[in-house]
């Protein structure tokens, strides 16, 4: 059983990876079609699109009483974001940083928010306030990073001119269907890492800290690596945090 449910995480993972990378590139499109600000598209669109896995990893986690792993992944994700993605840029390119003041604006309140989430889940329990508090925390981030650099955030837009053979409601759907795979997905793949560690007597936590967390990290570090090479290293950037 240890290898089925082990095998359950790695399927799960997979289609919750596939169906992210598939919602990324359809709510992209849209952008494009809308033309909406560069800002959106890269800090937002797209950063929420590659996080989807560890976002429909959490609700599926809470959602069955696992909080350990909706802590782990988080937490973990964002460690490997900062860590192993962006370490990992150099080695696919050159990348030439632009608009200090955002990235570093981008550090600070990336350090404070993980200051902030640890802070709250201390007591060992995560309230509906507490997630209202890093929401909000959130928002208040990205409002100030758009307004510190707002030319340069303005560069990351993507290429509007490319015609788009699909129809708004066509785009729409696919969105959505690729959205429900990475459910799907991860509902399998949470089910996989509890019994997993269940089984070898390790604690869920742990598991999804290092497992779970490098697992829903890989559409950051796809999208990044794709950003990279095209010379988009502000939207590569700007995603990774």
């Amino acid at each position: 059983m240890v290898i089925v449910w082990a095998g359950a995480a790695v399927v799960g993972f997979l289609l919750a990876i596939l169906g992210s990378r598939a919602a990324v590139e359809h709510a992209t499109a849209l952008a494009r079609r809308w033309q909406l600000p560069g800002f959106i598209v890269g800090m937002t669109l797209l950063a929420l699109g590659t996080d989807l896995p560890e976002i429909a990893n959490s609700i599926a986690a809470s959602a069955s009483g696992n909080g350990d792993v909706n802590v782990g992944d988080s937490i973990g994700s964002a460690a490997t974001q900062l860590t192993l993605v962006l370490g990992l840029l150099p080695f696919f390119g050159r990348p030439q940083l632009g608009g200090r003041r955002g990235l570093l604006a981008a550090g600070l309140l990336t350090a404070a928010a993980l200051g902030l989430g640890t802070g709250l889940v201390a007591d060992g329990f995560l309230s509906r306030p507490d997630g209202l508090i890093l929401v909000g925390s959130w928002i208040a981030a990205t409002w100030v990073i758009a307004t510190l650099e707002p030319d340069t955030m303005h560069q990351l837009a993507l290429d509007v001119e490319e015609p788009d053979e699909l129809s708004v409601l066509n785009r729409v759907g696919r969105t959505v269907f690729s959205l429900a795979v990475v459910a799907v997905g991860a509902t399998v793949a949470v089910w996989g890492v509890v019994e997993f560690a269940e089984s070898v007597g390790v604690p869920a936590y742990i598991i999804s800290f290092f497992g779970a967390s490098l697992g829903t990290s890989l559409p950051e570090l796809v999208v990044v690596v794709t950003a990279i090479r095209r010379g988009q290293t502000d939207l590569a950037i700007g995603d990774a945090f």
